[in-house]
């Protein structure tokens, strides 16, 4: 058994498949990759945040024509 497969004994096998490609990669390439998934992540984040407050506005909106439909009704504000 050579040594490369003594080390891989229990490795799970994604781990395995990403220890190979980062063995067979060049640096710059690794680096590049790395920005690449950091700037991706703050796109998601940014945008999950706009997400987020755009929820807020309308969630707020309806709550509050709901409660002033309520009141037209009946007279009272809710709650």
């Amino acid at each position: 058994m050579n040594d490369h497969a003594r080390t891989n004994i229990g490795t799970p096998v994604p781990e395995q498949a990403a220890r190979l490609v980062r063995d067979k990669t060049p640096e710059p390439v690794l680096e590049k990759t790395a920005r690449a998934v950091a700037q991706v992540r703050k796109q998601i984040l940014l945008a999950a945040a706009i997400q987020g407050a755009m929820f807020a506005v309308v969630k707020a909106s309806v709550d509050r024509s709901g409660a002033v439909a309520i009141r037209r009704m009946t007279g009272t504000w809710p709650g």
